[in-house]
């Protein structure tokens, strides 16, 4: 089996020529999230939008399940929050008591979530 991974900007393309599998991985930033006022940590984001562009060639907002489903193998995207100092979170996906999956930021210089800080999606 023959792979030649590739780097293109923020994507990384893996060829598997022997069953033309292709996986593509992009690093994406998070701008803005939708939320529920009041809501539990674990259900308090409902959507997150950034600086990618959808199949309309407008910055796109999608459901955190789909941002869950874009952090999971085998399609590994990447999603991160950078701060007005330009320190970067990456964000993750983690898993709370009750079972439900949820998006967060790695721990960086403070206990606070990158995500909830973010601005309301318009």
């Amino acid at each position: 089996m023959l792979k030649n991974p590739v780097l293109l900007r923020d994507f990384y393309f893996t060829f598997t020529l022997s069953h033309l599998k292709v996986n593509i991985m992009a690093r994406r930033r998070v701008l803005c999230i939708k939320s529920k006022t009041g809501a539990p940590r674990h259900e308090y984001i409902t959507h997150i939008g950034g600086d990618w562009l959808g199949w309309n060639n407008q910055r796109e907002i999608i459901p955190e399940s789909q941002a869950i489903s874009d952090l999971t193998p085998p399609v590994k995207n990447s999603y991160y929050v950078k701060d007005s100092k330009g320190d970067e979170a990456e964000v993750r996906v983690v898993t709370h008591p009750n079972g439900k999956k949820f998006l967060t930021t790695v721990a960086d210089y403070t206990t606070m979530d990158n995500l909830a800080k973010l601005q309301e999606c318009s």
